[in-house]
């Protein structure tokens, strides 16, 4: 079973994307990506996964092309369910130049328990020195609408939240939006965001996806924050 895909972004940003499944054995699978981000800075990004119904466990590595100044990193995930329908997770990253400096690597440590129609959860990142606690709900109202809210605080004591929803409009089209506010303790620092897409079923064998990023607080007046971007995405099956 393979998937390709391309991305491309009006920000200069550019993905493609192929994906091997059940690579060996049911539940694997194995990615190879080229990216390109808004800053011309070209990597190559893998991912060997795993999954089944108690265990899930991925290994993504990332090898940037072009600059001697950026090193090789990686990210470890693992997720147990352990009593059934009860959650814990950890997460590592590790980079050269991190190692170079003898610094911790990153971390996350969560727990999430999952319903027939609602999702919610408590994680902790340390990263850089930092510590963040974010409680995160997601909620099912029906086969055609779902919603998803997150709250996010941190040891230098700047909230923000995150509100989502999406909308199944008919069997092939899906509208998303998404509203994050973030307020900093310097008031430079605070803004607003909206995100909004729009994904069509093409044929049988093709989606396309068109989608915004706004800054909202540049509309009010604001100065802060990355400008406005807009992209769209085929993905081949």
């Amino acid at each position: 079973n393979i998937t390709s895909k391309c991305k491309v972004v009006s920000d200069k940003t550019y993905e493609e994307t192929i994906v091997f499944k059940d690579v060996g054995t049911e539940g694997t699978k194995v990615e190879a990506s080229y990216k390109q981000n808004n800053k011309s800075e070209k990597s190559l990004v893998g991912a060997f996964s795993f999954n089944n119904e108690l265990v899930n466990i991925c290994l993504s590595p990332t090898i940037p092309l072009y600059d001697e100044k950026k090193t090789p990193s990686a990210n470890l995930d693992l997720v147990v369910q352990y009593p059934k329908e009860i959650f814990w997770g950890v997460n590592l990253a590790y980079s050269v130049e991190e190692a170079k400096k003898k610094e911790y690597p990153d971390y996350k440590v969560r727990v999430q328990t999952v319903g027939d129609e609602f999702t919610a959860g408590l994680s902790i990142d340390g990263k850089g020195g930092e510590t963040s606690g974010t409680f995160n709900y997601f909620q099912k109202v029906d086969d055609d609408y779902k919603y998803s809210a997150a709250f996010t605080l941190d040891t230098a004591g700047s909230p923000s939240v995150v509100v989502a929803g999406e909308r199944k409009v008919d069997s092939d089209t899906t509208a998303k939006g998404k509203f994050t506010v973030c307020t900093p303790k310097s008031s430079d620092e605070q803004h607003l965001r909206v995100g909004l897409s729009l994904k069509q079923k093409l044929s049988s064998h093709a989606v396309g996806t068109v989608g915004a990023d706004i800054n909202a607080t540049s509309l009010l007046g604001g100065k802060i924050g990355p400008d406005h971007s807009v992209g769209f995405e085929v993905s081949m099956e």
